[in-house]
């Protein structure tokens, strides 16, 4: 996927480029760069919205929305088991090793976490795709939702979490 959307992203910039830019041996018109800037200010976020239709672009269009229906599981099956963990962590049954010990002995762990009863499997996969439906009619402007949950999901993700859990768990579970 990494591979997809690297070229579709390039080809796509190149495209644009080349409608944009004039010609490498012809040179700059008086106030040509000026112009151009201005234009590049307002291409618009889904720069698919301004190449030309045609069966490529609907291709790749089709193509987008695919990988985003088929990665749609991937993601339910973990936030319903992180639920169901969260669950029984507030009910005292925690998998987690007891602090001090690191998980170094077998014979001391607690025992796993029981399987997730059909009743609670399918309440938590209905209540998350519920969520996911109420939350795509309401919100009308994809990008914006896109660029709030980036912003707030990838810096959380990527530096609060792992700082969080390194303060709580460092000296608990070494």
């Amino acid at each position: 996927m990494c591979l997809t959307y690297t070229t579709v992203g390039s080809f796509g910039y190149a495209h644009v480029a080349e409608q944009l830019l004039p010609p490498p041996d012809i040179p700059w018109a008086p106030g040509q760069k000026d112009a151009l800037e201005s234009r590049l200010r307002h291409i618009p976020p889904n720069f698919m919205s301004a190449i030309n239709e045609g069966p490529l672009t609907d291709a790749f269009q089709l193509g987008f929305a695919l990988s985003i229906i088929m990665s749609y599981p991937l993601v339910v099956y973990p936030l319903r088991d992180t639920l169901w963990t969260i669950w029984l962590g507030a009910a005292g049954e925690s998998g987690l090793p007891p602090p001090g010990d690191g998980g170094a002995s077998p014979d001391k762990r607690p025992p796993a976490p029981p399987p997730m009863p059909n009743n609670v499997f399918f309440r938590l996969t209905a209540a998350a795709v519920s969520v996911a439906l109420l939350v795509a009619v309401l919100v009308s402007d994809l990008d914006a939702m896109l660029m709030i949950s980036g912003a707030t999901g990838n810096c959380t993700v990527a530096f609060y979490l792992p700082a969080l859990l390194f303060v709580v768990w460092a000296d608990r579970y070494p």
